[in-house]
């Protein structure tokens, strides 16, 4: 069985706790009668009680500086309310 996951995400670097190969989908701003936000979707496969592995995110405002590793994977961009927030996912250990 698979499921499609939601977690969000918020400028800066977070840790999101993720079923074990858990493979990211997209990254996209949601708005809801609750209000917006930025969110990412995961493909998970396997049992909701899988493994878990924690894995770090970071978002990031366009201009701004920050530590960036050859590691360092780029996910996406993002845009809210013009302004745009670029996406990237850091190994950890």
């Amino acid at each position: 069985m698979a499921r499609i996951w939601k977690y969000e995400v918020k400028p800066g670097p977070q840790e999101i706790e993720l079923p074990e190969g858990a493979q990211f989908l997209t990254v996209r701003r949601q708005d809801s009668q609750f209000g917006s936000g930025v969110f990412t979707w995961f493909l998970i496969r396997g049992p909701q009680d899988d493994k878990k592995e924690k894995r770090l995110f970071m978002v990031v405002p366009t201009g701004e500086e920050f530590e960036c590793t050859l590691n360092d994977r780029y996910l996406g961009t993002i845009e809210v309310n013009t302004l745009m927030f670029h996406l990237f996912e850091r190994p950890l250990g």
